[in-house]
């Protein structure tokens, strides 16, 4: 008996792989100490994530509640650390974080910008052929 946008991402929150260890963390992380499969061991995982961050973008965009785009965007990084396409992450994530950091609401303001970090943070170090994207685009 809640908001319907909420409830979704409860149930993404669920199947948010645990965090990584520092010595994990970066775009693409394969391999993973704790007993659970790599995605090199399951083909189809690989596609997966990028597929659940994107469900999880168009949720953000739709969210009524502030405190729904505020779970969101906190899970956001942690998907994001498994996601292997650089390009998924700038054309996907990038620009819905950037359009939630115009939120009216300053608690979503501001959680955008952590995500943000976070995330530009898992970018390789010289991304500059990836800034071509949508994300950075002038509107005219």
């Amino acid at each position: 008996a809640g908001d319907p946008q909420t409830l979704r991402l409860h149930l993404l929150a669920s199947l948010l792989p645990p965090p990584a260890t520092p010595k994990e963390k970066g775009v693409g992380v394969s391999g993973s100490t704790r007993g659970t499969p790599s995605r090199e061991s399951v083909p189809h995982a690989r596609g997966a994530i990028e597929v659940v961050v994107t469900a999880l973008c168009a949720c953000l965009g739709h969210a009524r509640y502030p405190q729904s785009r505020c779970l969101g965007l906190r899970l956001l990084p942690g998907f994001c650390v498994h996601v292997s396409s650089v390009r998924t992450i700038v054309d996907a994530v990038v620009p819905v974080v950037l359009r939630l950091s115009a939120d009216p609401d300053p608690a979503v303001r501001c959680a955008a910008i952590l995500c943000l970090t976070d995330i530009l943070k898992m970018l390789p170090g010289d991304p500059s052929a990836t800034w071509d994207s949508r994300a950075f685009a002038t509107e005219s």
